[in-house]
């Protein structure tokens, strides 16, 4: 047999009976180990729990921290002697106030006899049970209630406001002693800041019977903690004067996590003004949209006069992104369940923003859509910025294409390089496979130990900054260049490098040009030299022979001897300006060449 919520209810009875008890009592049901199998709408009105919250939990959740100790004996017993049990049961209910119940409490059991639950026939008496308390304070029954009560109890004297009575829940909670509470009065656990609240309290006009009080107080323990309590209070007779029954109930963990959940509310309420990032929903069988404030505040839109329909909405998208809102959306989930994507949408002063949007589909246990939410960011400012950095970035790599400069960006902690397009487009190498050793292993032979043990030396001195070196490179082809490099150390706090940046700048036509003015220098002293040598000899010769011919008088002999000294001397010096116009030559073509 099962009720109306499915639940299965063993050895109950059947018919009519049930439907009469069902309407007129309290009805719970538990197997043998106490786990709740059925309660009816009766029970969970006067517990105040509902029958899902009840189903499949122990007995004990209306008994917190042992607050019916004598039940399980009650069970005991049935099992013994087979007897049933009658009498009054103390429950909690779910706001933590107590109630009464007149029960009988019977055991459930099988084919062989066997025990397997327990039923419990109930009626709420806790009107009757409060009238008790009033009426006979110092009895047994209201003995046993007021110390067995897992919510702190006490009495208290209204025209002096000493402590009367105390039940074992408040001695454990307040840590104080019996005796020390029976010389304490009620303003003795509060704060002294609160002593204003407490007297506004106690002045208020005066109950009526059983009218029940209830307000939040902050109390200090003996060990100074301060802890937030709903006290709820009743105006009752004991020892003869006007005394309160009061009940102090533990909310601190409560108010604590209700105020963390508002901080937490308004931070995220914060966070999500910050980020720019709001919430929206549309549920599909409702034909209902949602947007949180700040997707109001990204589409620059006021709640209180924007309609949230499709047309509405589409119309904020920028005509060429307007095609996103007519997406069929089992084509867009087929093959995930959250899709993600940049649009731009146009607001009411038509300036045009990026919006990042991130949406999920809802689906129902048949896979049906029912509903689809999303985040929308405001994206604007990072997209321009993503634009200026791209077409920085493409300036950048059209002047790096245009210059003979190739950069190196080395990851030193990671041992990573990442190589600038110049070793692709002035050495030649093909940078889709990845070379760590690019630079370092194709230094020239005769100059790789020193550089690199120039390297090491820069690295290691926490002083050094910078790195330079001239030396010649491979190209891919393996012809030799003439680079000059130079790199900035990024260092740590501690000094150790991190990171080097450099640029290998192609020198060769500066070198080879600078070899070339080297050797047309050269060949200029080498003429400078002859002029100022060679020259000299065979024109000095040709001057004293011309000397001596003007001497008279000569014979022919010496004349013939003289003339042939002087061609000697021409021949000589004839020799010497063909040599310097060679050299000459030579300057020339290598000047032009250096000029071209």
């Amino acid at each position: 047999m099962k009720d109306q919520r499915g639940v299965p209810i063993n050895n109950l009875p059947t018919g009519e009976l049930l439907q009469i008890l069902d309407s007129t009592v309290l009805l719970l049901a538990t197997d043998k180990e106490g786990i709740i199998t059925y309660c009816n709408e009766l029970f969970c009105e006067v517990s105040g729990y509902t029958a899902a919250t009840l189903l499949g939990k122990s007995y004990e959740i209306l008994h917190p921290r042992c607050a019916d100790q004598p039940v399980q004996d009650r069970r005991c017993g049935i099992l013994n002697d087979n007897k049933k049990w009658q009498g009054e049961i103390c429950a909690t209910s779910k706001n933590g106030v107590l109630f009464w119940l007149q029960t009988n409490l019977v055991a459930c059991r099988d084919e062989k006899g066997a025990i397997n639950g327990y039923l419990t026939i109930s009626s709420d008496i806790t009107k009757h049970m409060l009238s008790a308390i009033n009426e006979e304070g110092e009895n047994d029954k209201y003995r046993n209630l007021f110390n067995y009560s897992p919510i702190p109890m006490w009495i208290y004297n209204r025209q002096t406001l000493a402590f009367m009575d105390v039940n074992q829940a408040a001695i454990r909670n307040y840590q104080y002693s019996r005796e020390e509470f029976l010389g304490m009065n009620i303003k003795q656990i509060r704060p002294s800041d609160d002593l204003q609240q407490l007297q506004a309290a106690l002045t208020r006009p005066k109950e009526t019977p059983y009218q029940n009080f209830k307000e939040v107080f902050r109390h200090t323990k003996k060990d100074g903690t301060i802890i937030k309590v709903n006290i709820q209070s009743n105006p009752i007779m004991y020892e003869g004067v006007q005394a309160k029954l009061v009940l102090a109930t533990d909310v601190t963990e409560e108010l604590e996590a209700k105020s963390a959940l508002s901080l937490a509310n308004m931070r995220l309420t914060t966070a999500q003004e910050i980020a720019k990032l709001g919430y929206w929903s549309n549920d599909l069988v409702k034909n209902a949209v949602h947007w949180s404030k700040e997707v109001y505040n990204i589409f620059e839109l006021s709640e209180e006069t924007f309609e949230l329909t499709f047309d509405n909405i589409s119309s904020m998208y920028h005509p060429e992104d307007r095609w996103i809102m007519g997406a069929d959306i089992n084509t867009t989930f087929a093959d995930k369940e959250i899709d993600e994507f940049d649009n731009r949408i146009v607001t009411p002063d038509g300036k045009t923003k990026w919006i990042h949007q991130k949406i999920r589909l809802i689906r129902d246990s048949f896979d049906k859509p029912i509903a689809i939410e999303g985040v929308v960011q405001d994206v604007t400012e990072s997209k321009e910025k993503e634009q200026h950095l791209e077409e920085s970035n493409e300036r950048y790599r059209l002047l790096m294409k245009a210059s003979r400069e190739a950069l190196i960006d080395w990851d030193i902690v990671r041992d990573v390089t990442i190589w600038g397009d110049g070793f692709a487009t002035i050495f030649g190498y093909d940078l889709s496979v990845y070379d760590n050793y690019l630079w370092s292993g194709n230094i020239h032979p005769e100059d790789r130990e020193q550089v690199l043990k120039d390297l090491e030396e820069t690295l290691a001195n926490p002083l050094k900054k910078v790195f330079y070196a001239d030396f010649r490179y491979l190209k891919a082809n393996r012809e030799v260049t003439y680079v000059q490099h130079r790199g900035l150390i990024v260092r740590d706090k501690n000094g150790k490098p991190v990171r080097a940046v450099g640029s290998l700048l192609d020198m060769t036509e500066v070198v080879e040009r600078n070899i070339k003015i080297e050797n047309q220098n050269k060949t200029f002293s080498e003429i400078a030299w002859i002029q100022s040598h060679k020259v000299r000899g065979p024109l000095t010769s040709l001057m004293g022979l011309v000397n001596m011919l003007k001497m008279p008088p000569l014979d022919d002999t010496t004349k013939e001897n003289l003339i042939e000294l002087l061609g000697e001397a021409a021949n000589e010096l004839d020799k010497i300006i063909h040599e310097i116009v060679e050299k000459s030559e030579r300057v020339i073509i290598n000047d032009n060449t250096l000029q071209r």
